[in-house]
């Protein structure tokens, strides 16, 4: 057992075995990729595990052998509940990749959790009904919910589910839409909650282990909740049988568990998030002081220091203001919100109280939006943000500011890219209906911006501007009025300074 000990305090066999997971990783995403099992035709039939209802269409998620996603066009409400058995008649087709460089792949995204089919549904016909208690609870919780005002926060703080979040982009652009995505602060509120109830129980942590394994349950396993929920159990093992195991090795640890689980997950962008801020926290625990403020400054800092890749290869755009943002939010959300959530779902009647703090927030947001600072970065090879992860870590360990510094610099240095590779093009952009022309020379414009029905597919117009590193339009020419070739220039407007447009007369 002594021997065990000195071996799991060894600092090397942890990374040793990181980097043999990252090998294998890399192997089984090129040589051992997910493949469909099935062969859907004209029907399929499966456990409904996931419903959205947008007012015009039904998005179902339903498994068998495996996933896949249905699309219902309907006015009308359909008495459908989780873990019903359907048949479905329909036409079944692939997922299609982007067609727009550098902007969000939903084959990619939806291959990566083994979904391979979507399909236009013509007929729903119900099997059978749930009979599965996971599936009813979720059930219960969801159809609670519905009934409340400020549904979409209950939903979000509760079960993850942020499809009925209106502000969420907003939440995004201020940097604070972290506090939506269950991970370890909501694990540890609710572990704290958990152990002043059951303090007096022997089996106080089987309890708690138990509940979270059926809370991972219906909120579907997103990968953010089960890296805090294998971190937290880790760490009870670590404290019963005194390994004396640093929380920097446990989270590595952690991380190379749900690695070999999943492969995947690498892709994850909530599991990145979750893993990479983890770890900056943890190494950097020795800034923190006895003040809860500065504390709570210094948490922002890193969370945003250590997080700014990731967001800049999601979005190509940072906000320097998310650390104000945090200092802000993360308070009223975490000390209040949050917990006040909890209460209210079980004490409705505290639901007045919810809505005004709920207004208070959405105030907040939206005047922290107005000051916004936002950056455009564009793409780069993942090898830099390497070399930053390593000069950042370096500057915890020394405390060598100019390694920060150095850091902080070479990330804004790359605003000067569009200037450094002046090349001249036009790319005849994907708009499905109508045509959008980007022409970069010496100056970058855009000939018509796809319309109202295209509003994904604007989007990522938007999207692959920034990650050119343009963050402005120096025109815009809108060839005549119809929706499919303007509808969309207001947007264009709202995310980017353009000089000048010029009509059709």
């Amino acid at each position: 057992m002594i021997k065990l000990k000195i071996v799991l305090q060894s600092n090397k066999i942890y990374y040793l075995l990181l980097i043999i997971s990252l090998l294998v990783v890399l192997i089984r995403i090129n040589y051992f990729p997910y493949k469909s099992i099935i062969n859907p035709v004209n029907s399929f039939s499966g456990i409904i595990t996931n419903i959205n209802y947008d007012g015009e269409k039904y998005k179902l998620y339903i498994k068998n052998k495996e996933e896949i996603i249905g699309y219902y066009y309907s006015l009308d409400s359909i008495n459908l509940n989780l873990g019903d058995e359907i048949l479905i008649e329909g036409i079944f087709s692939e997922p299609t990749n982007n067609t727009i460089p550098n902007t969000f792949n939903y084959k990619k995204y939806l291959n990566n959790h083994k979904i391979f089919y979507q399909v236009n549904i013509k007929k729903i016909e119900v099997i059978s009904k749930n009979k599965n208690i996971i599936y009813s609870i979720k059930n219960y919780l969801l159809k609670s919910m519905n009934t409340l005002d400020n549904k979409g926060y209950f939903k979000a703080f509760i079960m993850g589910d942020k499809s009925d979040l209106e502000d969420y982009q907003l939440f995004q652009n201020n940097g604070v839409s972290h506090l939506f995505a269950l991970s370890g602060m909501h694990i540890g509120l609710l572990t704290s909650f958990l152990y002043f109830i059951f303090k007096k129980s022997k089996y106080q942590n089987i309890i708690i282990i138990s509940f979270l394994s059926i809370y991972l349950n219906i909120t579907d396993y997103s990968a953010s909740l089960i890296r805090s929920y294998v971190f937290f159990v880790l760490l009870l093992f670590n404290k019963k049988y005194d390994f004396n195991i640093s929380k920097k090795n446990i989270l590595i640890l952690t991380i190379i568990l749900l690695l070999v689980y999943n492969p995947y997950y690498i892709y994850d962008y909530g599991f990145l998030y979750s893993v990479v801020t983890t770890y900056g926290l943890i190494i950097s625990s020795k800034y923190y002081r006895k003040n809860y403020f500065y504390n709570v400054f210094i948490t922002s800092l890193m969370a945003f220091l250590f997080s700014m890749p990731i967001t800049i290869s999601m979005n190509y755009e940072i906000n320097i203001l998310s650390i104000i943002s945090n200092l802000i939010v993360v308070p009223l959300v975490s000390l209040i919100i949050y917990p006040l959530s909890l209460i209210t779902f079980i004490i409705p009647f505290l639901e007045p109280l919810f809505s005004f703090l709920i207004f208070i927030l959405e105030k907040i947001n939206y005047y922290l939006s107005i000051i916004s600072i936002n950056v455009v970065i564009p793409k780069v090879n993942i090898m830099f943000y390497l070399f930053y992860y390593g000069l950042l870590i370096i500057f915890i360990k020394s405390n060598n500011y100019k390694y920060l510094l150095v850091g902080i610099f070479l990330i804004f240095s790359l605003k000067l890219k569009p200037l450094l590779i002046n090349k001249n093009s036009i790319i005849f952009l994907d708009v499905n209906q109508g045509d959008s022309t980007l022409i970069i020379n010496k100056q970058i414009g855009l000939i018509d911006t796809g319309g109202l029905k295209n509003r994904n597919l604007t989007v990522n117009t938007i999207k692959y501007i920034k990650s050119l590193g343009y963050n402005h339009l120096d025109f815009v020419i809108l060839t005549h009025g119809d929706f499919d070739h303007m509808g969309e220039a207001i947007n264009l407007v709202n995310n980017f300074k353009v000089e000048k447009v010029i009509f059709n007369c």
